[in-house]
């Protein structure tokens, strides 16, 4: 079973390897952007003032773990709804790109105004309070995004299985949201954890 799995995996990346960098590459082009925008100019005390507060209500309070896993599931479940819907619309492999490109923008937002405004604090933040969800979630987010991407570009050539165009993106979908509850036991669970332990 493990076997065929890997099999199976291992085809998928083969097949779809230039999808695969297309997407990313449109994440990364927006992540980019807003290094170019640079969006902390004239915000800087106050981005810095939210992330200190944030930091130092993590450390000696906690957080509500509960509250934590639930928004991070809903951000989840709406970016999976977003795709799911983009998939079965003519319009959706467009669509499909733009969103990811947006997505990439707001990562690069976090990012960059943390770096811009804490400085090499930043890297402890990113280490603790991003990577280890996004280790699980960047992944599966993109994998999703080419299959939304593949099947909109699918209808835009003419519907000729409508059932495998509506099931399998929902299907896949599912297995996505599974992967992605990981993610956010991490971020509620661990993530805290670990920002008390190591800022």
């Amino acid at each position: 079973m493990k076997k065929r799995l890997k099999d199976e995996l291992a085809y998928l990346i083969k097949n779809n390897l230039k999808g695969y960098i297309l997407i990313a590459c449109i994440f990364l082009s927006g992540f980019m952007l807003s290094y170019a925008l640079n969006v902390s100019v004239g915000a800087e005390e106050e981005i810095k003032h939210y992330i200190e507060d944030f930091l130092t209500s993590v450390k000696n309070y906690g957080t509500d773990f509960n509250k934590t896993f639930r928004l991070a599931m809903l951000g989840y479940i709406e970016s999976l709804i977003i795709l799911y819907f983009l998939s079965l619309s003519v319009l959706g492999s467009a669509g499909t790109l733009v969103f990811v490109f947006l997505k990439g923008l707001s990562y690069g937002i976090v990012l960059t105004s943390s770096f811009f405004v804490v400085g090499n604090d930043a890297i402890g933040m990113f280490l603790c309070l991003i990577l280890p969800h996004a280790i699980i979630s960047l992944p599966c987010f993109l994998g999703y995004s080419h299959h939304c991407f593949m099947n909109a570009y699918s209808v835009l050539k003419g519907v000729k299985d409508l059932k495998k165009r509506v099931l399998i993106p929902l299907v896949f979908g599912v297995v996505s949201l599974g992967f992605l509850s990981v993610a956010a036991l991490i971020q509620a669970y661990f993530e805290p954890i670990l920002t008390r332990t190591i800022l």
